[in-house]
């Protein structure tokens, strides 16, 4: 989970939070311009809509719901 997502503290925040099922009904990415906040934003709605049968959230699955997200098609 996260593997493109570098040097951002929340990505290992928001990993435990998927992982350990602590993950709020609702986040809010703020910071300062070019931060990252739209990268972590798109990485973690991939990770929570993937489908993949086993290591769920993995950057190279190829699931229909991760090939989307990666596109950024609807």
């Amino acid at each position: 989970m996260f593997e493109n997502i570098l040097f951002q503290s929340a990505s290992k925040l928001l990993e435990s939070d998927i992982t350990g099922g602590g993950l709020p009904p609702s986040l809010l990415f703020a910071g300062p311009a070019a931060s990252g906040k739209l990268s972590a934003a798109l990485e973690a709605a991939r990770i929570l809509s993937c489908r993949a049968a086993g290591e769920r959230g993995r950057w190279r699955c190829d699931c229909p719901s991760c090939l989307q997200h990666k596109a950024l098609v609807s």
